[in-house]
């Protein structure tokens, strides 16, 4: 099944960001260095309402999380994006 083959694969990407980064939660720079992004680029994707409709983005969106003024990102959320990325090449 595909779905059972995409949770292992997210699971498993989940998995290992937590090995590398250490921790289930990543900054922006991190997130931005696993998607390939350019430094600074997730800040200006963020704040675009154009761009903030788009599906990837929202669902970015909901793993995020506030510590005070740091901007913080479920390594779940990450991998999500990152397995649908490597699914379209």
């Amino acid at each position: 099944n595909t779905s059972e083959g995409k949770k292992k694969e997210i699971e498993s990407m989940t998995t290992e960001l937590r090995q590398i980064y250490g921790q289930p939660i990543l900054t922006r720079p991190e997130v931005e260095q696993v998607l390939r992004r350019k430094p600074e680029s997730l800040h200006i994707i963020l704040a675009s309402t154009r761009r903030r409709n788009q599906n990837w983005v929202q669902r970015l969106c909901r793993g995020r999380v506030k510590i005070g003024k740091r901007l913080l990102f479920s390594a779940n959320c990450v991998a999500e994006k990152y397995s649908s990325l490597v699914m379209r090449r």
